[in-house]
């Protein structure tokens, strides 16, 4: 949970960072750099794990075997190495402050609408892009979903925005939402299918 909790709040704050970007002089600097990436990367792949261990140990609760079995031990100790590396991004001496100051200094002042209504227009473009992408591709999907759950996350700035340039599936957040939802179900599917 508390993982969840963290990626959630990075992929808020990266969609936010992104919204800003059209306003920035400096949009490059309110990137999220390789130190986060690599430890938010380490938390989605144990996240992956966690996932499907929870659906194994619930599909076969009855089967007192399977939690002493190899496949669950061998995923255990793929979660432990991968959670030895996040620590390792943590304990190498080094804060995120350097990358905070890098970003708190080109925040833009202001946030205009003008740069909000060419936020919506790039996303409707690259919402509109991703509907000829291959549909079997899990690139595909990620990547659409990473643009619905920004617009999500970005709301309460873009709601009282006209949103003509966004497809009619893309209007409310409700809409959104259930359109994550079903995204979830798609991208957990592949999670399993992985570690199968």
């Amino acid at each position: 949970e508390n993982i969840q909790s963290f990626r959630e709040e990075v992929k808020s704050l990266r969609a936010f960072l992104d919204l800003l970007g059209y306003e920035s002089a400096k949009p490059d600097d309110l990137k999220i750099r390789k130190r986060l990436k690599s430890f938010y990367g380490y938390t989605g792949i144990i996240h992956s794990i966690l996932i499907h261990l929870q659906y194994v140990l619930e599909k076969y609760a009855n089967e007192s075997l399977i939690k002493q079995s190899p496949y669950i031990s061998g995923l255990q100790n793929e979660m432990n190495q991968w959670t030895k590396s996040a620590m390792d991004v943590l304990r190498d001496g080094r804060d995120f402050e350097d990358e905070e100051n890098r970003i708190i200094s080109a925040i833009p002042r202001k946030l205009g609408s003008k740069a909000i209504d060419r936020y919506i227009t790039e996303k409707a473009r690259e919402f509109q892009s991703l509907l000829n992408e291959d549909p079997e591709s899990e690139d595909t999907f990620h990547t659409l979903r990473t643009l619905v759950k920004n617009l999500i996350y970005l709301w309460k700035y873009i709601e009282n925005q006209p949103k003509e340039n966004l497809p009619v599936e893309l209007f409310a957040p409700d809409r959104l939402k259930l359109l994550d939802d079903l995204l979830i179900m798609h991208q957990q599917y592949y999670v399993h299918l992985h570690y199968l």
